[in-house]
């Protein structure tokens, strides 16, 4: 495995060795954060996530249902609607951007 400095790095970074391994293969095997930073984002990713699925599943089906008179039917086969709409369109987005891709560095 070889090692490749690179010049951008902060000088606490330098201090702490400064060396980002990198595979035969090319891959980079950058340190890893901070145990603190690690754990302070899984905590913030993790309420994000919470929080956005009891606006999503909870909040908005409360209030299509209590202040605008729809049925829960409605709510069900809306959302399940736009999610394979957008399931579809970014499966064929992906499929696009790879070919575009392949045919740019190829």
């Amino acid at each position: 495995m070889e090692s490749l400095t690179i010049g951008s790095m902060t000088k606490a970074e330098q201090a702490a060795g400064g060396i980002i391994s990198v595979t035969p293969a090319g891959d980079f095997n950058p340190p890893l954060a901070p145990f603190r930073e690690r754990l302070s984002w899984a905590l913030y990713d993790f309420a994000n996530t919470v929080f956005s699925m009891n606006i999503a599943t909870l909040y908005f089906a409360a209030w299509l249902v209590a202040d605008l008179g729809h049925s829960n039917t409605l709510y069900a086969v809306v959302n399940g609607i736009a999610s394979a709409s957008s399931s579809y369109r970014f499966r064929f987005l992906v499929l696009f951007l790879m070919r575009r891709s392949d045919e740019s560095h190829g």
